[in-house]
């Protein structure tokens, strides 16, 4: 088992049983914001305020992937199967969604603020059967993403459906 440590735009990964250098990574060129494991063990996403997510191969510290998310890193969060991963921004109102067999993007979820004061998600989560993805705004809003077209959307102390699929013929 390994523990990642970054300081600044270098990482490093220890044995935990010696706590020992296994690697160090540079692929960086600004601070480090985003270090997550998929939950296979065989993928570490970095993000960074240089606007890049890097995959890196953690068996060989190979780097297999960088994409341009188009802001400053501030979350990187793997779906319960490892099959997708979903890149929050600070300064968009976006989120990216990557598939991680090809490491192509699957396009994004917007609709996270419209402005330079106002946009920007900080966090994400997904539920234990990644049908759901939890999303933290900038501003202090949370939302529930329902994985699909619909969602619904949780502000404070109410909340409200938009429903945007067929199903809201019936409903």
């Amino acid at each position: 088992r390994l523990l990642f440590v970054s300081s600044g735009s270098l990482l490093f990964a220890y044995w935990i049983g010696n706590y020992t250098s296994a690697w160090n990574m540079t692929n960086h060129s600004d601070h480090i914001r985003i270090v997550t494991v998929s939950p296979d063990g065989r993928f570490l996403a970095t993000g960074s305020n240089n606007n890049k997510l890097v995959i890196t191969d953690i068996n060989n510290n190979t780097k297999l992937a960088e994409m341009d998310i188009s802001s400053d890193a501030a979350h990187a969060e793997f779906s319960p199967d490892g099959g997708t991963i979903a890149v929050a921004s600070r300064r968009s109102s976006s989120i990216r969604v990557y598939e991680t067999d090809t490491w192509s993007s699957l396009g994004t979820i917007s609709g996270f603020g419209s402005s330079n004061s106002n946009r920007g998600v900080y966090s994400l989560a997904f539920n234990s059967d990644g049908e759901r993805l939890a999303v933290g705004w900038r501003r202090g809003y949370v939302s529930v993403e329902i994985v699909a077209a619909d969602f619904v959307r949780v502000y404070g102390d109410f909340s409200s459906t938009l429903m945007e699929d067929s199903w809201k013929d019936w409903y």
